[in-house]
């Protein structure tokens, strides 16, 4: 055999093993980019530490204005119906308004601020018979997001959300209260905790805005 036919031959065989080492790589690269994407839908995905929404810290800040203000009138409460977290019935996001003042709070299981002031919400909820409440439990785990309800006395509807009323509302942080006027209109949102007497103060306001 030639030396001219040993070099083309040993050219070859290189190819090959270079080949068949980059598609060895990517196939094992595609099969770390599986194992690490969410799957729509997917609970467990949905509820891992890579899919939650921060956890919010600090104080709240209130919609903008004194407590005198009235609070502006922004867009329309979306459209949706989900699952009640506790029932497995229907709500009809809309419907929670019911002709009063509607406070929607954004809440998780994992959430240290939510577990922080789960007496504060109870509290708000049974003094103000004059607002309406809902919550939204997001990217959370249903059985988790019951124990919570159990742990702290809750017994208001919350909707089960695996993500989508999240992305609706653009949520940062958890929790996130967000305050609709009796007609639907939404009159803006905070993030973080503003505490009983915040809470107070801006259903006040939403009254006052009616």
């Amino acid at each position: 055999m030639s030396q001219k036919t040993m070099v083309i031959i040993g050219g070859a065989i290189a190819v090959i093993v270079v080949g068949g080492l980059i598609i060895f790589g990517l196939a094992q690269s595609g099969d770390k980019v599986g194992e690490s994407a969410a799957v729509p839908g997917d609970d467990a995905a949905q509820a891992s530490t890579e899919a939650r929404v921060a956890s919010a810290e600090g104080p709240a800040k209130e919609p903008a204005g004194d407590a005198s203000e009235p609070l502006p009138k922004g867009p329309d409460l979306p459209a949706f119906t989900g699952t009640d977290l506790q029932t497995g019935g229907s709500i009809n996001i809309q419907d929670a308004v019911a002709g009063k003042p509607l406070v929607i709070q954004m809440w998780a299981s994992w959430c240290e601020v939510c577990n922080e002031t789960a007496g504060d919400v109870k509290r708000f909820i049974e003094d103000r018979p004059d607002i309406n409440y809902l919550g939204i439990d997001v990217q959370d785990d249903a059985g988790a997001g019951r124990g919570f309800y159990e742990e702290h006395g809750w017994t208001h509807q919350s909707i089960f959300d695996n993500g989508t009323l999240a992305q609706a509302f653009g949520l940062r942080g958890t929790p996130t209260y967000i305050f609709v006027h009796p007609d639907g209109k939404i009159a803006g949102q905070t993030i973080g905790d503003p505490g009983y007497e915040g809470l107070n103060r801006i259903a006040d306001r939403l009254l006052a805005s009616s």
